[in-house]
């Protein structure tokens, strides 16, 4: 991903729900934990079942969430 709000890589949109394009607002780690999040919440069954969640956001860019800057920026000023 080349910008984690926009969420797009070398212009193009990557990002789908099933087959089919999105654009969903905010930073895409919320994004993608809120979707992991509600699938949890959606599973009805005793069934053991595997959720692998691989978040990008580590990686270059670095661009946190403003909340999440100005808390870094109050504890280490510069």
């Amino acid at each position: 991903v080349d910008d984690y709000y926009a969420k797009l890589r070398h212009g193009q949109n990557f990002m789908r729900h099933n087959e089919r394009p999105i654009r969903p607002p905010g930073h895409a780690t919320d994004v993608f934990a809120d979707a992991a999040v509600a699938f949890l919440r959606k599973q009805r069954s005793a069934q053991p079942f595997f959720l692998y969640l691989a978040l990008t956001a580590p990686h270059d860019p670095l661009q946190p969430p403003p909340a999440y800057r100005q808390r870094v920026l109050k504890r280490e000023p510069g």
